[in-house]
């Protein structure tokens, strides 16, 4: 059973003129331990795309060090398209992502990986990959969710065990057989959701559009 709390962020709190007797001492300046921070940094910049459109990227996941995607739109020539990058630990290589036979998806905004041969993409539907292929291109099935009306937009799992997000406070979860939608209690779009390493603990978050309201909910897993 899962049980949601929900937290709303809407406030900032401010204290003034107030004693607290469990406030921790003041270390003095010359007494604190030194920063052993490391600001030696690296960073490798990779161009995609070409003057046909504004290309972007919405998420990237990481399997391993030789095996990661990120996905979005990549426009290399007014006639081609592409929706994803990956990485095999020497080069980026553009990939079409389809679902059926020859459907492009559009709009993906989140990829979540279970392993290497099956990945789950977000973008408006759910997306799944079983590991096999078509003439080197990797094909998706569409997955139907309990909610018809449902965009989801964001996807994270342990273990057989998903959740999605997405427009309206909607939440769908997979238990490893079927999908089934969670009662958010909110009407707020959600923008991602994130879990613990052992999945007992999963938090969502999102605003709404106009960005006056914003909304943390936490589910915990028994």
């Amino acid at each position: 059973m899962h049980k949601l709390f929900f937290l709303s962020i809407v406030a900032i709190l401010l204290f003034s003129g107030t004693d607290c007797k469990d406030k921790p001492p003041v270390v003095p300046p010359e007494n604190k331990p030194p920063d052993t921070t490391s600001h030696n940094f690296i960073f490798t910049t990779y161009t995609f795309g070409g003057n046909a459109g504004s290309s972007y990227f919405k998420d990237v996941a990481i399997i391993n060090d030789s095996d990661i995607w990120a996905v979005g739109q990549i426009y290399t020539s007014p006639e081609t398209t592409y929706n994803a990058a990956h990485w095999d630990g020497k080069k980026w290589k553009l990939w079409r992502l389809y679902y059926s036979t020859n459907s492009f998806i559009n709009s993906i905004q989140g990829i979540f990986p279970m392993s290497s041969n099956s990945i789950y993409l977000a973008a408006g539907s759910i997306f799944h990959w079983d590991g096999s292929s078509a003439q080197g291109e990797l094909v998706f099935s569409r997955l139907t969710l309990p909610d018809p009306n449902a965009t989801i937009e964001k996807l994270w799992g342990l273990n057989n065990n998903i959740y999605g997000v997405g427009n309206a406070g909607t939440i769908v979860h997979y238990d490893g057989s079927t999908w089934s939608k969670q009662e958010s209690g909110t009407t707020i779009d959600l923008r991602d959701v994130w879990g613990t390493p052992d999945g007992k603990v999963v938090w969502a978050c999102g605003e709404s559009y106009n960005g006056f309201n914003s909304i943390l909910l936490k589910c915990e897993t028994n």
